[in-house]
């Protein structure tokens, strides 16, 4: 029996509670929204389109999901909300990070 992916958005909705628990009290604007989820959508469709299981997967994404939420934390400092310089930022460092090097990890968009 073939096994089943939920929706691209039910993935995206995971992904964003895990990057907010990640960035903890920073707010995050609509365009900061918005890029993250128009880029990560493209690798996640990507993904599951290339024998990506969201099942088996779901665990080491949304690790990766909270670690970009702690980097966009770490890079905005003092500031209350994350530019969309930092998101682009943060997510340009999760990309090269070993755990999900752009293209390998197949929920991680290429470099």
């Amino acid at each position: 029996m073939a096994t089943r992916n939920p929706p691209v958005n039910a993935i995206l909705v995971e992904c964003a509670i895990a990057v907010g628990s990640g960035l903890g009290d920073k707010a995050v604007p609509t365009s900061v929204g918005k890029f993250w989820a128009t880029k990560y959508e493209r690798s996640i469709k990507a993904a599951l389109a290339h024998g990506g299981i969201w099942s088996r997967d779901r665990r080491g994404v949304l690790v990766m999901s909270k670690k970009l939420g702690r980097t966009a934390r770490r890079l905005a400092a003092s500031d209350e909300s994350v530019s969309l310089a930092v998101a682009r930022r943060a997510s340009a460092l999760i990309a090269r990070d070993p755990l999900c090097p752009g293209g390998g990890g197949k929920y991680c968009p290429p470099r």
